[in-house]
């Protein structure tokens, strides 16, 4: 029903980090961890041109929004071998600032370092990395109200990271069937109408929504309103969709899965299994 739990990743994508949210009983477990891309390291943090990526598309957009997941790719950034750790604005030896600001870090390598858009951004970014208190250069980045994109398998075209009405993840195995509820996870909202600080959580039920619209598309066709049955920020800098699939919705092993947040849509290459 429209009352099913809420699924959040903590992974945002590892089956091993999924876990439900009922009655308001959230348990933390790991936190994020993105694939790795390699490079040679460097004494001085650089980032890379066009190096400022949506860390669930792994694509450069038009620009970021506050509360967005980043993946920041260049040489020299962290360490050699990979840190994951909690939220926090010093990760070995890594920092991140965004027009002055510390991000939050949830993971610092050499090549890669993931960070979450300060809330309190706006305009146009000026973001630079510091490693064991060695700042580099300064990549500018233009400010959005929105840059919605979803979490997929490939952190980029396919199958989007989406759990069925029955626990399951959905798959071309194991599609969803029309009229029933459907939950994936996604980052760069904006701003939400509950106001909340870098380094927290958002609490809930009730969690706080997007301000801007929310709009769901699937094969080109709009979801209506109605049947997205839920939208709220889980965890800080990813949102969670609940959308009841229509009963005219099309079929596929490889639907088109779009999210729209105010005027700024998704990649139109996720996709879902609906039979």
């Amino acid at each position: 029903d429209d009352s099913m739990d809420w699924w959040f990743s903590n992974n945002l994508g590892l089956p091993g980090g999924m876990a439900s949210v009922n009655q308001g009983d959230w348990v933390p477990i790991a936190q994020p961890a993105f694939a790795v891309l390699g490079s040679p390291a460097g004494s001085v943090p650089l980032i890379s041109a066009n190096g400022v990526l949506n860390a669930a598309t792994l694509r450069s957009a038009a620009g970021i929004a506050t509360n967005e997941f980043i993946s920041i790719f260049g040489i020299g950034l962290g360490p050699v071998t990979g840190v994951a750790g909690s939220m926090s604005t010093l990760l070995a030896g890594t920092r991140v600032l965004i027009n002055g600001v510390a991000a939050q870090l949830t993971y610092t390598q050499d090549a890669q370092v993931n960070a979450i858009v300060p809330w309190g951004v706006t305009g146009t970014a000026l973001v630079q990395a510091e490693h064991n208190g060695v700042q580099g250069n300064t990549v500018t980045v233009v400010v959005l109200d929105s840059s919605p994109g979803i979490f997929t398998q490939s952190y980029g075209p396919g199958q989007a990271w989406m759990v069925n009405q029955d626990g399951t993840f959905n798959s071309a195995a194991n599609p969803a069937s029309r009229d029933t509820v459907i939950t994936f996870w996604a980052t760069g909202q904006g701003l939400v109408d509950v106001q909340q600080q870098d380094g927290s959580q958002p609490t809930g039920p009730p969690f706080p929504t997007p301000l801007l619209p929310v709009t769901v598309t699937l094969g080109g066709m709009k979801v209506p309103d109605e049947n997205i049955v839920f939208k709220g920020l889980v965890f800080s800098g990813e949102v969670q969709v609940n959308v009841r699939i229509p009963d005219t919705a099309p079929t596929g092993s490889s639907v088109p899965l779009v999210l729209t947040i105010g005027s700024s849509s998704s990649r139109s290459d996720a996709t879902i299994a609906i039979k």
